[in-house]
């Protein structure tokens, strides 16, 4: 970590374990990805070493899960969510309320996540339809309403 006195003119490197001043109005990073640190009274301070980052791994789920669509009702498109825990292949489709299959919206192998897809049932009439997630021997119907 390395020390200011004159706003940044010059810089001094600090012995001791960091930081001496207990209140920091601000931090902010450079192009180079050197962290400064202003402090309550008038220190600037800076890392001795470039500061290096990663992103964040998404966490995977816990359980297969089909949610509900949204919006619901919807007029003409809703977004159905599911998450998968498995490499397997996920079968989405819609039905109407007879059993009739209007659409296939996934049908193919997928990694363990959360994914989302959306259904434009602009030729569809309006009423109550079924969408049914199978991955595996998992399976879960949820139901969602197109209303024009």
């Amino acid at each position: 970590m390395y020390v200011s006195d004159d706003n940044g003119t010059s810089w001094r490197a600090v012995t001791s374990a960091g930081l001496n001043q207990r209140f920091i109005l601000s931090l902010t990073f450079d192009a180079l990805g050197n962290l400064y640190a202003g402090t309550y009274r008038g220190g600037v301070y800076k890392t001795a070493q470039p500061l290096t980052s990663v992103e964040p791994v998404a966490e995977l789920p816990a359980t297969f899960q089909l949610f509900q669509n949204y919006p619901n009702p919807f007029n003409p498109v809703t977004v159905i969510r599911y998450s998968l825990i498995v490499n397997s292949v996920a079968t989405l489709k819609v039905f109407d309320v007879l059993g009739r299959e209007v659409a296939t919206l996934v049908d193919e192998k997928k990694a363990p996540g959360v994914y989302t897809v959306s259904w434009d049932a602009s030729g569809q009439p309006s009423g109550v339809y079924l969408y049914r997630l199978q991955s595996g021997k998992f399976v879960d119907i949820k139901k969602m309403i197109l209303v024009k």
